[in-house]
This record gives C-alpha cells, structure tokens and sequence, in this order.
C-alpha cells in the first residue's frame, strides 16, 4: 500500500501538471502550451586531466559529451526545474570521451576512486550570471548510498534554468591541486517541457 501522500498526488495527476505550470508562470518564465511535461536527466561528461577549474554545461558542445540538444543554451519555452544533481567519474581516464563510457557513481568512499579527484573539489552553478549554488564540496556526492542515490545531490530548494538562458556547473579544486586522468560526468535532474 502507498503511503497517504504519494497516493493523494497519484489521484490528481492533473493537479501536478498545473502546479509545475503555475510555477512557471509565476516566474514569468514564457510558455508554450504545445510543449509537454516530463522528467528529465540532462548530462555533460569531460575530460578534466591537469585541471584545476572546469565548467560544464556551457562552452563548446560535442556530441559524445551531452545529451543536450543544439547548444547549452535552452530553447525559449523548454524550462527545467532542477531538483537534484548527481556526479559520476571514470576512472579508466583516456581520450576521448565517449557516449559509452564506464562510469562510477559518487566521489566520496569509492575505492576505485580514492586518488582521482581532490576530496577538497566543491562546484558551484550559476543560471543566467545569478550563482545559485556556491561552493558545495564534492563529498556531497556519496558513492556508498543505495544504488539509486548513490552520487545523488538533492537540493532544497529547487533551481529554475528557464529557456534561452545560460546555466554553468563550475567545478573548482583547491589552489596547486588538478584533477588526474579521468572523465567526470554531472547529470541535472528534474522536470521541464520538451
């Protein structure tokens, strides 16, 4: 059996469609009524070797590297609510990255992962030159949790990354440190119109 909420908001599907709705008007975000509502997992996977600073999701797109279409910058009325963001890394390193890659949930307590990436790391994300996260560490991202929230950040508050708006994951580690050889892969989950 349910428990009592989910089986209350299972009742009134509709009722969630016009709340996600609302929302967006609310902040004046422009709608499409023709879009539709879904869950979505967007990720851009790079290679960080020798660096001490990356951004994500933004810069020059590659195929292999996302799953974004077009740029990073988001259609007019193709909004996304943001409610969590997980991280993954693999450790096999080697270029280039590709679409297929073996990737190992959460940073923190992954003993494949150990010496990659600096435990010290945080990232920060900023949408349309607002940051709305600042220095979150890495070890926020705890590989020994369930399978399915392994890596799994999942925020408070929910960010708005409306249409033709920027957003930038940066991820930082501390002065003097880099990143080994490896792939780092950030995947923004939540719910928008496609």
């Amino acid at each position: 059996m349910l428990p009592e909420e989910i089986e209350a908001r299972l009742k009134f599907p509709g009722k969630i469609e016009e709340a996600f709705i609302n929302y967006l008007k609310k902040s004046d975000a422009k709608i499409n009524q023709s879009k539709t509502i879904a869950t979505q997992i967007l990720y851009h996977q790079k290679e960080v070797l020798g660096l001490n600073s990356v951004d994500f999701f933004s810069g020059q797109k590659d195929a292999d590297g996302s799953n974004i279409n077009g740029s990073f910058v988001r259609p007019e009325s193709e909004h996304f609510v943001i409610y969590g963001i997980k991280c993954y890394l693999s450790p096999n390193g080697g270029s280039p990255v590709t679409a297929n890659r073996i990737y190992d949930n959460g940073i923190l307590s992954n003993p494949n992962l150990v010496d990659s990436v600096p435990l010290n790391a945080v990232f920060s994300v900023t949408i349309n030159s607002v940051r709305c996260l600042k220095n979150v560490p890495l070890t926020e991202f705890d590989s020994l949790s369930t399978e399915e929230t392994g890596g799994f950040f999942l925020m408070n508050e929910p960010l708005l990354w409306q249409g033709q708006t920027q957003l930038k994951l940066n991820l930082q580690a501390k002065t003097g440190q880099t990143f080994n050889d490896e792939s780092i892969r950030f995947e923004l989950v939540g719910i928008g119109l496609i």
